[in-house]
């Protein structure tokens, strides 16, 4: 596994040298990682820490906020060591800084921040579907953001191009999904520095749908088993009683595009709410305070806790990861093709959301109300099933390391 191999290159004699003790895991299948740190006992280690890619970040938060103590566990301070194709955390860490995007030194200034930084706390998005919940520390998106993102998993072997191809794709062949989109501002006394209002609020008709790392620190590593490495053995103890989601099936159907889509079985997701969570149910109506775009469709739509989504993709470059709120990012209506290509050109530095297309909120809560039968929504860049979604923001829930 090439993540695995980087890891044995590059990063274990600096973690060696300054003085880190470390057991490594390694990963073996899509959703290995949550299961993990469900059954171990993360307490022996000061610290957990993903090689990977922002799939396996998810993993692990979704892993400890199943866990029977998760409101102890998810405070367990996490690094994070870059090496997935999107790297969103650390492309965010680095832009906040920097205001620059160098891929050749992503890893090594990412394993400095580990070594070198402290525990920060950092937000977390409690996201709520009508079939499981989930916990975001990235991104919902839905429509042409999904697209690309999913579509690009065809061209992988293009490296960093197989986003722009993927996104070239999908602005030639948009796809605009029908939704009513609600939010509950963060400051309701705030709108300076943000598009207009553009009739939000007005009735719509819905459908009824620091600690020092001085004790061994835990890596969680994407990939095959290396030898010699000490951790998991034996299958997943689905029996657990902090075991909450599914892992994601060896064999799943194939959506229209080619994407394998992950098999879901309908749960009550308010069980697990944490109790700051306010949300009202999925079928029921907004509270009047929260504003309604009025837009049948909307032609590009994030929901993000960060400034960058990946490298180069600058989502709101006021947004950071413990401000307390989620940059709501979208364009209601159609937006045509050569207007979307010219903001395609805009996106490394953030200055598209000042089109007179795009608006930008800072919300608490949101809910996408989608009345489309198929279509593409992800969550920090994981397919999930697609249907209606809503999620509050949970200010300084967790707790990485970072500079």
């Amino acid at each position: 596994n090439a993540e695995y191999m980087g890891f044995k290159r590059k990063i274990k004699g600096f973690l060696t040298a300054a003085g880190i003790c470390f057991d490594t895991i390694v990963t073996e299948y899509a959703g290995h990682a949550k299961e993990l740190v469900q059954r171990v006992d993360v307490y022996v280690y000061s610290g957990l820490v993903v090689c990977g890619g922002d799939g396996t970040v998810h993993e692990l938060l979704n892993g400890l906020m199943a866990r029977p103590d998760w409101s102890r566990a998810i405070r367990l301070p996490v690094g994070v060591l870059p090496t997935g194709s999107g790297n969103a955390f650390a492309w965010s860490q680095i832009y906040d800084r920097q205001k620059t995007f160098r891929k050749s030194t992503l890893l090594m200034t990412s394993l400095f921040g580990l070594i070198k930084g402290r525990p920060r706390p950092v937000d977390i998005i409690y996201i709520e579907t009508q079939w499981q919940s989930y916990y975001s520390f990235l991104s919902t998106t839905t429509g042409i953001t999904a697209e690309v993102d999913i579509g690009s998993e065809r061209f992988r072997w293009l490296g960093d191009a197989r986003f722009t191809l993927s996104a070239i794709l999908n602005i030639l062949f948009p796809c605009y999904p029908r939704m009513i989109l609600s939010y509950e501002l963060a400051n309701p006394n705030e709108l300076a520095g943000y598009s207009g209002d553009r009739g939000e609020g007005k009735p719509v008709k819905r459908n009824s749908v620091k600690p020092e790392l001085s004790k061994k620190s835990t890596w969680v590593a994407n990939g095959d088993r290396g030898n010699g490495d000490t951790g998991y053995q034996g299958q997943p103890d689905r029996g657990n009683p902090g075991y909450q989601g599914q892992p994601v099936p060896r064999a799943t159907p194939v959506a229209p595009g080619g994407y394998r889509v992950p098999c879901w079985t309908p749960a009550d997701a308010s069980r697990s709410r944490p109790p700051e969570v306010d949300l009202p149910g999925l079928a029921a109506p907004v509270p009047p305070h929260w504003r309604t775009v009025p837009a049948d469709r909307v032609s590009y739509i994030m929901a993000i806790s960060m400034s960058s989504a990946a490298r180069e993709l600058v989502v709101d470059a006021s947004a950071r990861c413990a401000d307390g709120t989620i940059a709501l990012v979208y364009a209601p209506g159609r937006i045509k093709r050569w207007h979307f290509l010219r903001l395609f050109g805009q996106f490394a530095d953030g200055s598209y959301v000042r089109d007179a297309a795009i608006c930008r909120r800072k919300v608490r809560s949101f809910r996408m109300e989608l009345s489309d039968s198929r279509g593409l929504l992800t969550v920090d860049g994981e397919l999930v099933k697609f249907g209606s979604v809503q999620g509050q923001i949970l200010p300084g829930l967790a707790t990485f390391i970072y500079l």
